[in-house]
């Protein structure tokens, strides 16, 4: 099943009650993509950065370290290691979790510090932020150019993904917006291919269901019964964002 953003709603919020406010006792990267935070009750937190199954959660599978760590993982060992797992955190239907960390700085201080996990296959990253939002490291730095508006390199402000142009938060439609997407509804397009193009969050497979779930079938065109397809979506958030 794919770990779209709504299923990470579930994850998340499924883990944070079983993580917030534990202690990092030690900090392995097993694999290039893969940092596990092993925290005070024997939990050990999984942070997948991997472009083809970029994922959060815990496990309970031990797994191999090299015999040298990662600059990565030795970096994350002196700004996090000891530290205080205060808040784990997802964006607004968007696959971008954040764990905020209160740790001792190079000042000796008490510091903020958030490990952000960008769960987004192909971009998929592991992002140091520290208290001023200034990036301490990244997993892959990334260069700004052309092609890649966003770039990641230490020392700059960090800033979210931008979200997908033209499509609209479902938790967050107005009456007017409605309206617009029924004018719009009143076509031949698969009801599932409707609901991808015009919302974000949502997994080829959650919108397949949801039309399933409107029309009995996976291929129905969206003009058969387009208010009925905005209903049916909203009753599924609502049953996630009740959990």
């Amino acid at each position: 099943m794919p770990l779209d953003a709504i299923c990470m709603q579930a994850v998340v919020r499924e883990t944070a009650t079983q993580i917030e406010n534990t202690r990092i006792e030690k900090i392995q990267q097993p694999a290039r993509d893969q940092v596990i935070l092993l925290l005070r009750g024997g939990r050990r937190l999984l942070l997948n950065a991997g472009a083809s199954q970029p994922r959060l959660h815990l496990t309970r599978q031990l797994r191999d370290n090299p015999a040298q760590p990662p600059m990565f993982c030795m970096l994350l060992r002196k700004h996090l290691a000891g530290g205080r797992l205060l808040r784990l955190e997802q964006e607004p239907l968007e696959r971008v979790v954040t764990l905020t960390i209160r740790a001792v700085d190079e000042l000796g201080e008490q510091s903020d510090y958030r490990l952000i996990l960008e769960a987004m296959p192909r971009h998929a990253n592991l992002i140091l932020v520290d208290r001023e939002g200034r990036i301490v490291d990244c997993l892959r730095r990334v260069e700004g150019d052309l092609t890649q508006a966003r770039p990641l390199l230490p020392g700059m402000f960090y800033h979210l993904p931008d979200p997908q142009p033209g499509k609209k938060d479902p938790n967050r439609l107005t009456e007017e917006d409605r309206a617009a997407l029924l004018a719009q509804g009143q076509c031949d397009t698969p009801a599932d291919k409707f609901l991808l193009d015009h919302f974000m969050g949502l997994s080829p497979l959650i919108a397949r269901e949801v039309a399933f779930d409107a029309f009995g079938e996976v291929d129905a065109p969206v003009g058969r019964d387009p208010a009925a397809l905005l209903d049916k979506l909203a009753a599924l958030l609502s049953n996630v964002n009740e959990g």
